[in-house]
């Protein structure tokens, strides 16, 4: 039987001083994740899907019809919008496409116009499952990560809903912040400790899509250092290293997508 397959990667932004991330592969915007896929060992080729998002609405089609590139971070998106007329810029602002950010960088006022669309990537493929074979298939990809300079995990200024934001994506453990507190106690003063923040996300309700639960489900993740905490909203979590956490499940039915909060200790100057 032949079906087309299909995988969503997480949606991206451009970044911002308040949304910072990695890209991995930021001259690639075909491919800025570095997607791949095996089946039985051998690569396969892709078709892939792209569509802009602005406060939830498909504004794909404006984007091409402005001659625009759909993905935010492509290279000179921001200098092509700066080039549009004042009353095609209002009305993107209008939209939640994009805002304006005006400082003085020494030669008077100027304007940067910095999109704030988000692009939806999807890959795809037909793929024949032989009746009675086992057919593997691997996708690989670099996740973009992103971070902040300091977390409020911790931190004496946090208010209760500021909290309660993370909790409900990464399931803050009474220990996970007892310890973040113990580190940013440390912080104040030159030398002392400061916690950065670094976040990824995966989307495993694609699982849901599947005929039935997913019989064998393993997940690794590794916080990197053994002073780093993590936190992730998964039960029957199992250490198996100084930085490494396992979770294994039978018949497992992904309800929610998988947000994992590292946070780095780092010296401060």
């Amino acid at each position: 039987m032949a079906t087309i397959v299909a995988f969503p990667l997480p949606d991206v932004t451009a970044p911002s001083d308040t949304n910072n991330f990695v890209i991995p592969a930021p001259d690639e915007p075909a491919n800025f994740m570095q997607f791949e896929t095996l089946v039985d060992g051998i690569p396969v080729a892709m078709s892939m899907e792209q569509k802009a998002l602005a406060i939830g609405i498909d504004r794909t089609g404006e984007l091409k019809d402005l001659g625009l590139a759909v993905s935010p971070l492509e290279k000179g998106v921001s200098e092509r919008l700066g080039q549009l007329s004042e009353a095609t810029l209002e009305r993107l602002r209008e939209q939640g496409m994009v805002e304006f950010d005006v400082f003085d960088a020494g030669q008077g006022m100027k304007r940067h116009v910095r999109p704030l669309w988000s692009v939806r990537t999807i890959y795809y493929w037909t793929q024949t499952f032989p009746a009675g074979n086992d057919v593997i298939v691997e996708h690989r990809y670099t996740p973009s990560v992103g971070g902040s300079a300091q977390t409020i995990v911790g931190a004496s200024y946090a208010t209760k809903e500021q909290l309660a934001r993370y909790d409900d994506r990464h399931c803050l453990t009474a220990g996970f912040v007892a310890a973040a507190k113990r580190l940013q106690s440390k912080a104040s003063g030159n030398g002392g400790t400061i916690l950065t923040e670094q976040r990824l996300e995966y989307i495993l309700t694609t699982g849901a899509n599947w005929l039935g639960t997913i019989g064998k489900f393993r997940l690794t993740v590794d916080k990197g250092s053994a002073d780093n905490l993590v936190s992730f909203c998964m039960d029957s979590v199992r250490k198996i290293s100084p930085t490494q956490f396992v979770v294994e499940k039978q018949d497992f039915y992904p309800g929610k997508k998988l947000d994992i909060l590292i946070l780095r200790p780092v010296q401060a100057r």
